[in-house]
């Protein structure tokens, strides 16, 4: 899956693709492709660079600065060059007059959403896939809504993504059920207006003071399982408590800090949920995933043991199942 997430952000961001040998700037597609990769693979093995002694330091900078300067020549050459790709580059090329984008400006932006969108997404997806195969009984229930809205229409890559992203009711309870138990960042930091105190509200309808100029830490993970708001069940998984007459319930989304909230909230967010949803009705309109037992290991106690695996994950980066090794899952053909 972080291979998946690594070429659709190449896509989306820089236009990248298998077939961009033929393009004419093909050198610099290839080593921007290098560069990221090593960079983004050894952040997510040690997010602190540091305790890798001075070789992966070392690494470290070298692969910071050849990103930073495979950037500068992809931006020059695209800004020469002017393409009719729809990526994201592009989209930051365009700008004219007054709202125009320096190099440096577009490079940095290109940079962060790469870099906070690369290992969240992925993961998610890895996330929803076990528990799928953890909980057959909710990939059933997903199943069923995948067929009936693809029983007339073909799946293909020419699909207007509005005439499906809507109707993907359940998915989408599953994507924010996984996140509110799953999400890749366990909190946020924000720092209150520097000019004037705040007050944020309670469940119960109180509300705090915050003083001016405070730094809050977001406890993310608390949030998404307090019992007064989620209920007794806060800490199982279960997708349709998302549902209000088989539609999202629009409060409990709005108490779903995955992407943040505010002024600061992600970007990249709807590019993060069409991606992962794409990817998973591709994955599930012919496909299904199932946990393989050990020898000697029924079932049930095979999914027992992978929830525990799941629920025993770490903060590194993002989020990390600690011990994926000791999943196994198999996708089977549906008959």
């Amino acid at each position: 899956m972080i291979r998946l997430s690594f070429t659709v952000l190449l896509k989306a961001c820089l236009g990248l693709d298998d077939n961009s040998g033929a393009d004419a700037a093909s050198p610099i597609n290839n080593a921007a492709k290098t560069h990221l990769e090593a960079f983004f693979n050894m952040i997510s093995r040690n997010p602190d660079i540091r305790r890798g002694g001075r070789k992966s330091l070392v690494s470290f900078h070298a692969s910071h600065q050849g990103i930073q300067s495979v950037m500068e020549s992809l931006v020059k050459y695209r800004r020469d060059h002017p393409s009719s790709k729809k990526d994201l580059l592009s989209s930051m090329l365009s700008s004219q007059d007054a709202h125009m984008l320096s190099n440096e400006e577009i490079e940095s932006n290109l940079f962060l959403f790469m870099f906070a969108g690369h290992e969240t997404t992925a993961n998610t997806l890895v996330y929803m896939i076990y528990l799928l195969a953890v909980f057959p009984e909710w990939q059933t229930w997903v199943v069923q809504e995948i067929d009936q809205i693809f029983s007339d229409v073909p799946l293909d890559n020419k699909m207007p993504y509005k005439d499906i992203f809507n109707r993907l009711t359940r998915l989408k309870a599953v994507m924010h059920e996984t996140l509110r138990l799953y999400g890749p960042v366990g909190n946020l930091l924000r720092r209150t207006s520097p000019d004037h105190d705040q007050t944020i509200s309670r469940i119960d309808g109180s509300e705090i003071l915050i003083p001016a100029n405070t730094l809050v830490n977001i406890i993310t993970t608390a949030l998404h399982t307090h019992p007064d708001y989620w209920g007794p069940e806060a800490l199982s998984w279960k997708p349709d408590r998302w549902l209000s007459s088989d539609e999202l319930d629009s409060e409990k989304v709005d108490h779903l800090f995955a992407w943040a909230e505010g002024p600061r909230a992600c970007p990249g967010r709807k590019f993060s949920q069409l991606g992962t949803l794409a990817v998973l009705v591709t994955l599930l309109h012919q496909s299904s995933v199932h946990i393989v037992p050990k020898p000697g290991v029924s079932l049930e106690e095979a999914q027992s043991e992978a929830l525990e695996v799941l629920q025993n994950s770490r903060s590194l980066l993002t989020l990390h199942i600690e011990q994926p090794q000791k999943i196994h899952v198999r996708w089977c053909p549906r008959i």
